[in-house]
This record gives C-alpha cells, structure tokens and sequence, in this order.
C-alpha cells in the first residue's frame, strides 16, 4: 500500500528532536512541518506573498514562510490560506560526504517506494540529482544542493521537478 509505506517513510525522516511546541498548521503536510520544526527556533515572516508561485500552485494564497537554522540544518516551511503547510524544506551541509548521503537517502526512499524520478537539469545550477517520489496529494524530493549540501522537501501536488 503506497500510501501507508509513504507516510511511514516520512515520518521517518522527519524526526529532528523532540523540543518545540506544536505549531497549529494545516493540511496533509501539517505533521511533517511539525515534526520536522521539533528542536528549531523559528523566524515567520507574517508578511502575505499574494502572487501565485508556480511551486505552490496547489494551494491557496496568500503565502507566508517560516525559517529556521540549527547547527549544520536549514528549515523552511511555505504556508497558505488557514495556516496549510504547502511546501517543507530541510537542507544540511554533508562537507566530503555529498555524494553518500544523497545516495544513502535515495537508497533507503527507493527502498520503501519503490524507484523514483530523476528530474532533468533545471536552470538552477545549484540543485543536482533531483529524485523525487510521488505521494497521496504530495511529492518528496532528495538532491544535492550546492557544493556541499543535501536536502529533501515534501510539496504539494504531483511532482515538481523545480524544487528543493
């Protein structure tokens, strides 16, 4: 059953810490920001983003985001209309070991969802080695961000070849 194994497998990959209050977001990925917020002091930018992102064009705006950093870790979490967590973001830097932890990421996903979509090369030199896995209302991509980093991100909709 897909949909199970997909939201085990994200519950797994959530787990940061266990510190943080519960934040009242919305929606299918309101438990993954939540968990993945655990331990991180967060900055929200109140401020609403009318436009429409073309990520984000599976839910409702007006938008705003919420940013945090931790160690080695960066977080953002783009919110809609009623607090709806649209759009999860974890990035760490992974200094000599980029490569390994990309794959042993995609490994351990391909394991339990079977084999993901490699995304082209988008215009955004920075993000590389884009898979990406389609879930029940949403998608999980891993790549290689930047020289050194690493990141996954969980978003609305099918999938999106342009994020994380």
């Amino acid at each position: 059953m897909p949909g199970a194994r997909f939201g085990a497998i994200m519950a797994c990959i959530a787990l940061v810490s266990c510190e943080a209050e519960h934040r009242d977001w919305s929606g299918p990925l309101a438990a993954v920001a939540d968990s993945v917020a655990r331990g991180i002091k967060l900055t929200c930018h109140r401020e609403k983003f009318q436009g429409q992102y073309g990520e984000f064009r599976f839910a409702q705006p007006p938008f705003y985001f919420c940013q945090g950093m931790k160690a080695d870790t960066f977080l953002s979490i783009a919110l809609g209309k009623d607090d709806r967590a649209v759009w999860v973001e974890r990035l760490w830097q992974a200094p000599n070991q980029q490569h390994t932890s990309h794959e042993a990421l995609v490994r351990a996903l391909s394991a339990h969802l079977g084999e993901g979509d490699m995304c082209p090369q988008s215009d955004d030199l920075a993000v590389r080695d884009n898979v990406r896995w389609a879930g029940p209302g949403y998608n999980l991509g891993v790549a290689k961000v930047d020289t050194a980093g690493v990141g996954w991100d969980y978003l609305l909709g099918p999938i999106d070849c342009h994020r994380v």
